[in-house]
């Protein structure tokens, strides 16, 4: 049984400004904890481009399988299992801004779900709840 959540983070910043971010893989180690992208190809970014990237100092090549209007979704096979990653910009109605998170682990086996479930799960929530508000601060920095 797949590990699924999402989370949001709301700001004053533009959804144009915060979209100028995380909409832009390159910026990726600006507000997650990427440490590099490495390639992307074939640009410009779509359906079917594959960014790869940097985290812990491992190489982690992800396949992008929605690429939308301020939305993109990506996957990546790991050790444990599948990793699926979404991210969507929305105007929120008091001027401002909503970045959505959402994510899924699907992990092999019975022993990969129970610790998809204990450990990889609450772990990812955490580290995607840190990238939502680090984006909005990020992107209200860069706005003024």
């Amino acid at each position: 049984m797949p590990v699924r959540f999402e989370m949001f983070q709301a700001g004053s910043v533009s959804s144009d400004v915060l979209w100028g971010l995380v909409g832009d893989l390159r910026r990726l180690p600006e507000w997650t904890d990427v440490e590099r992208v490495a390639d992307i190809r074939p640009e410009p970014v779509g359906v079917g481009s594959q960014v790869e990237t940097v985290e812990a100092g491992s190489m982690r090549l992800w396949r992008i399988t929605t690429w939308e209007p301020r939305l993109y979704e990506m996957r990546t096979t790991t050790e444990r299992g599948e990793v699926r990653f979404g991210c969507r910009v929305v105007r929120d109605n008091r001027g401002g801004s909503r970045i959505i998170l959402a994510a899924g682990l699907h992990a092999a086996g019975l022993a990969g779900g129970l610790r998809a479930r204990l450990l990889d799960g609450p772990a990812l929530r955490r580290r995607m709840d840190d990238w939502a508000r680090h984006a909005v601060r990020v992107a209200a920095a860069s706005a003024g």
